[in-house]
């Protein structure tokens, strides 16, 4: 009796195992739209890489479980039919390192500047 396995099937398998090919996300984040614009696209850049979100519209959430870790502060950048918004914290608390769990992120406009953006992260 012959077998014939490729390469990668064989490293999936030992990686993976036998019945998981994919390793799921412990942790959700959420982006809750507390502006008057439709995001049509919102893209989140995290230490492993960018996390695109659906349209979210004004008064609702996106979310998506494609994060492994998050801070309490966030790298985004928003396109909306008026413009762009893009914000970046200064620093990382690593200490506020989160990788399991739900996280909601709340996006609103600066009183003072309403061509900003502020985020706030809820629990």
């Amino acid at each position: 009796m012959c077998f014939i396995f490729s390469c990668e099937d064989l490293i999936d398998n030992i990686i993976y195992g036998d019945d998981n090919y994919e390793v799921e996300s412990k942790l959700t984040v959420f982006i809750e739209n507390n502006t008057p614009y439709v995001f049509e696209r919102t893209e989140v850049t995290t230490n492993n890489g960018k996390v695109v979100f659906q349209i979210i519209e004004p008064d609702s959430y996106g979310y998506s479980n494609q994060f492994l870790t998050v801070y309490d502060e966030i790298e985004i950048s928003i396109q909306t039919n008026s413009g762009y918004f893009y914000y970046k914290p200064y620093y990382y608390n690593k200490e506020s390192l989160v990788s399991s769990g739900r996280c909601t992120f709340v996006v609103s406009l600066s009183e003072s500047d309403s061509s900003k953006i502020e985020i706030k992260r809820v629990n």
